[in-house]
Formats: structure tokens, C-alpha cells, sequence
């Protein structure tokens, strides 16, 4: 595992300064350039070797990304992937063009194949189709518009959270879920991490009475869980909270810091994808392992097997999770009234 003085004397800054970084600290001031060269250190120190290697002739792949670089500093999921993309790609002598999605998308006229990072709607599903060229996507099942996609399995990984929950002893749980609209269309977009959780609660005999939603951001997590506790001093929080994603979850985790409400001896918080900076926030913060760097790699082989085969039907490559246990949760901490725990401030 790469230290917080493994990313310091890459990036060239002090410790303290990647430390507060990788924390959030909404005070540090630090610009974009730097904040980004300390996330991608971060990530690239994390990925293990691979030794595939690939035969093909060059090739020029384009990668069409849903978040622009300052959206990809607040969850740094995309990221990740799109590092492991970046990287496979050169491993495999082909040359990558990236770009973000636009309303008037247009690729290089050699590019050969496509790797599309994100969520998209039906109507920008068939603007990238229209170049008739293999397309993949990634973090996006579009099988129902015959593409082919490499995803996670989001049912398991959800059900092995609330799993998880009942056999530490928790005896009520709740969830922060993401809210996210499509680009340009301003439609919204479904979190499966929501409707899975609710199913799985209901099989598991738990009440739904903790749900609610923001911004896949530091800053959603954060505002979304402070304005709860400053509405009501009796507002009972579940003993297991999960978030749809880290980034949400280190949001959630600095306001009940804050609130000094205590974690995990209080309430329990687990995270969604496990990023760079999971193991080094304070405390370090449990979560659903996603194996970007996989996800990444590969879309990447996918993709150079459909532009060698053509395949004429649109496959799904399904990978799994692993939770993740660090400081954030303990078993057995049992649900209690808000109000009880600020009297002993």
C-alpha cells in the first residue's frame, strides 16, 4: 500500500499537504493542478503489475468520458478508471484519444474503437453509435441498446453490505444515496445502489425509515448529513449507515466529526467503490472494494477483441466486489437518540 510520503515525494509536496488533500480539508488552499496530481498519485501508487501484454498492431482507441477533469477530483471513481484505461492502452501499443462527452461529440477519423466511461442516455447511446465502430461501455450496462459493457455487480455488492450489517449486529440501518442527472438532458438518473438496498432491508426484516439522497460529492455528503442533525437535536440515526459512494461517505463522516457524534462507536459508515484516499481519511473508512483498475483493463481487451472479431452481438462482462473493513465500522453498536449523545458534549 502506498503511504501518505509515497504520494509527497512523487508529487514533489509536503506531507501535510497531500494528507489534507486526500482528506477533503475544505480550508486548505491548494490549486487544481496540484490537487489532481496528488489524487492520480494516489491512484497509480495503489494499481498492482500486470503482465498481459498484447500483440495487436496499433490502434487508436477514443475514450468519451461523462465528467470533466474537476468532476472527477470529487469522486474519483471515473478516475481511477479512466487511469487503468490510459495505462492499458499504452501497455498495449495503442494510441488513446480522450475527450468529454458533448452535444456535438467529434472523434479523430482513424480512431478505430470506443470506450465510453460513464452513464448515458438512449439518445447519446445512439449519437456514439452512429460512428459505427466497436463501442464498449464501462460502468453502464447498454446491452438493451445492443452494446456491449463491462460492469460490476451491483445486486451482490449491495446485499452483502446489508449482509454485512445484520451479522455485525446492527439493528437499524439507512442510506445515503446519490443523485446525479444526465449531461445535457438534465434527465435523472437511477442509483441502483437504492432500489437494491430497500429490497435487500425489506428481506432482512429492516425498517426504512433513514433514506435519504445528494450530489455524488464530497460536499453533497457533507451538506446532506449536516443539515439533518442541525433540524433536529431528537433525530435518530441508524447504528450502520451505507453511501453510494466514498466520496459521499467522507462528506457524511467530516459533519458528524463536527456534530461530534462518534464513528463507529455511535454510527457505523461504509462506503462504495474503496478510492485511493478510503484508507486515509480519519478515521479510515470502510467500503465496498470496486476493482476499477480491472474495470479499466478489461474494457481495454474487450474492446481490441470486438475490433479483431467484430462480434455481431453485444456481450456483458460482470466483475465482482469485496467489502473492505477498516475504523469506520464495528460490530454490535446499537441505534440511540441524538439528543443523548450531544449531552455529553
Amino acid at each position: 500500500m502506498a503511504t501518505i510520503k509515497d504520494i509527497a515525494e512523487r508529487v514533489g509536496v509536503s506531507q501535510a499537504t497531500v494528507s489534507r488533500v486526500l482528506n477533503y480539508d475544505r480550508e486548505l488552499s491548494v490549486n487544481p493542478k496540484t490537487r489532481r496530481q496528488i489524487f492520480e498519485a494516489a491512484e497509480q501508487l495503489n494499481y498492482t503489475k500486470h503482465n498481459r501484454k498484447s500483440t495487436l498492431k496499433p490502434k487508436k482507441i477514443a475514450l468519451v468520458q461523462w465528467y470533466d477533469d474537476s468532476e472527477e477530483l470529487e469522486d474519483l471513481f471515473y478516475l481511477s478508471i479512466s487511469l487503468s484505461i490510459e495505462k492499458k492502452v499504452n501497455e498495449s501499443n495503442c494510441d488513446l484519444f480522450k475527450t468529454v462527452l458533448t452535444s456535438e461529440l467529434t472523434l479523430p477519423n482513424d480512431t478505430e474503437g470506443i470506450i465510453a466511461l460513464g452513464k448515458f442516455t438512449d439518445q447519446q447511446v445512439e449519437q456514439l453509435k452512429l460512428y459505427q465502430l466497436p463501442l464498449i461501455f464501462v460502468d453502464d450496462d447498454q446491452t438493451g441498446n445492443h452494446c456491449s459493457s463491462v460492469t460490476i455487480d451491483v445486486d451482490l455488492s449491495v446485499k452483502q453490505v446489508v449482509e454485512f450489517a445484520k451479522q455485525s449486529g446492527h439493528d437499524t440501518i439507512g442510506i445515503i444515496s446519490g443523485e446525479e442527472t444526465a449531461r445535457f438532458s438534465g434527465e435523472l438518473l437511477e442509483d441502483k445502489r437504492l432500489t437494491t438496498f430497500k429490497h435487500y432491508a425489506r428481506l432482512n426484516d429492516y425498517p426504512l425509515t433513514f433514506i435519504h439522497t445528494c450530489p455524488f460529492t464530497v460536499e453533497g455528503g457533507y451538506q446532506a448529513m449536516d443539515t439533518l442533525l442541525k433540524q433536529s437535536a431528537e433525530v435518530s440515526l441508524p447504528s450502520f449507515l451505507f453511501c453510494s459512494s466514498d466520496a459521499i461517505a467522507i462528506g457524511v463522516l467530516k459533519a458528524l466529526t463536527e456534530h461530534h457524534i462518534p464513528v463507529p462507536e455511535q454510527i457505523s459508515i461504509m462506503g462504495f467503490n474503496d478510492s485511493s484516499v478510503s484508507k486515509y481519511t480519519i478515521p479510515s473508512l470502510s467500503s465496498v472494494k470496486v476493482y476499477t483498475d480491472y474495470l479499466g483493463i478489461e474494457a481495454v481487451l474487450f474492446l481490441l477483441t470486438h475490433m479483431s472479431d467484430n462480434s455481431p452481438v453485444p456481450v456483458k462482462l460482470v466483475l465482482g466486489t469485496t467489502i473492505v473493513e477498516r475504523e469506520t465500522t464495528r460490530g454490535c453498536s446499537k441505534s440511540g437518540q441524538l439528543q443523548d449523545i450531544r449531552q455529553d458534549d
